[in-house]
């Protein structure tokens, strides 16, 4: 059961909204320049992001709540609690896509539920809750890399090609308002949803091009997730097949695969370094990141090699040990195969366009 949730301060719509506020009262008050600590307030016709400050915390801890025009927001939480966080989240029938990259966030519906929703990392929870139905958010202290969207279900259904009539009951419970009903959904963050919610952690723009980012990624995650909601075979509560442990395994697999390129772990190197068996280290990775160990290790290790051939001073051969490689040409054979240039090419390519 979820602690008490007084003297424990709020999250973003109770900074903004005040104590109960509705998602909807608080993304109207940030039309107001006079919210207290917001420092940060960038405008662009109906588009519109605020940095929030996190009550009790630090001030450079924030929460940057954007709105891109009626029925659609993002909150972006890439910050370090000091202290638990709670609030209780009134339902007003949005979508909410909650993209969690690391950090504990438990959710409960009600004060008496022992059976806390853990909203574990790398996986992205769905979830609709109707008016009259209210749960719980409460977040420990540490640190907290986040990013939610908010949409009216008829603004996705309209823009995004989903045929309704083909939705299983499950998906169906997602769009179809119901009273006194809360539906939530946890299933695997393919690894393309995995790469953009990091890209929006790591915004390093200012000002309106900060917000058109952020904008253009919204709806790029909502592309991404959809077309994850339309695959009934990936549409599985991974909690019933993976734990905590579980999950943290598989991010630390991950790690290892973004991290150390020669050698290039192999599935036995991998699954000894987690704890693990290689079976359930290949099958979990896929479903939760979308692809095989081997695919996600090439990817890394290409993208790793164009960067290092966009320096000057190091050579192809360099390139080649950097990511594990024993002579230049199997690496070239690889790079080839893989972007359908060679390394020359790409380093002929990049350095025209580096030229001053």
């Amino acid at each position: 059961m979820l602690a008490p949730t007084t003297a424990i301060p709020g999250l973003f719509r109770s900074a903004v909204g005040g104590k109960g506020s509705t998602l909807t009262n608080a993304f109207a008050n940030l039309e107001s320049v006079h919210i207290s600590g917001c420092t940060n307030i960038i405008r662009k016709g109906d588009l519109l992001c605020v940095e929030v400050p996190v009550p009790g915390e630090q001030e450079d801890q924030f929460w940057e709540m954007c709105t891109f025009g009626p029925g659609l927001h993002m909150v972006v939480t890439n910050c370090v609690y000091g202290q638990a966080h709670e609030e209780v989240v009134p339902g007003e029938s949005f979508l909410e896509f909650h993209y969690n990259i690391g950090g504990e966030t438990r959710l409960s519906i009600d004060e008496t539920n022992s059976d806390d929703i853990e909203l574990g990392e790398s996986l992205m929870l769905l979830c609709r809750q109707d008016r009259g139905t209210n749960y719980s958010v409460f977040c420990p202290p540490g640190p907290r890399r986040l990013v939610s969207i908010y949409i009216h279900p008829a603004i996705l259904l309209s823009q995004f090609d989903i045929d309704f009539e083909k939705l299983d009951e499950q998906q169906k419970a997602l769009f179809v308002t119901q009273a006194d009903q809360i539906v939530f959904q946890q299933i695997s963050m393919h690894v393309d949803i995995f790469n953009a919610v990091k890209l929006i952690l790591e915004n390093q723009f200012k000002q309106g091009s900060r917000l058109r980012f952020y904008h253009a990624k919204c709806w790029e995650l909502l592309c991404l997730s959809t077309q994850e909601i339309i695959k009934s075979s990936n549409f599985k509560d991974v909690d019933l097949r993976f734990n905590a442990r579980d999950l943290k395994m598989f991010d630390q697999a991950r790690q290892i695969l973004e991290s150390q390129f020669n050698p290039a772990p192999t599935v036995d190197m991998l699954s000894r370094a987690v704890g693990t068996n290689t079976n359930k280290l290949k099958s979990g990775f896929k479903a939760i990141y979308g692809m095989t160990v081997f695919d996600y290790g090439l990817r890394q290790r290409m993208a790793h090699a164009m960067s290092l051939l966009t320096k000057d001073g190091v050579s192809a051969a360099e390139v080649a040990k950097a990511i594990g490689y024993s002579n230049q040409a199997s690496f070239s054979t690889a790079f080839k195969k893989y972007y359908g240039h060679p390394p020359r090419e790409a380093r002929r390519s990049t350095s025209k366009f580096l030229t001053p």
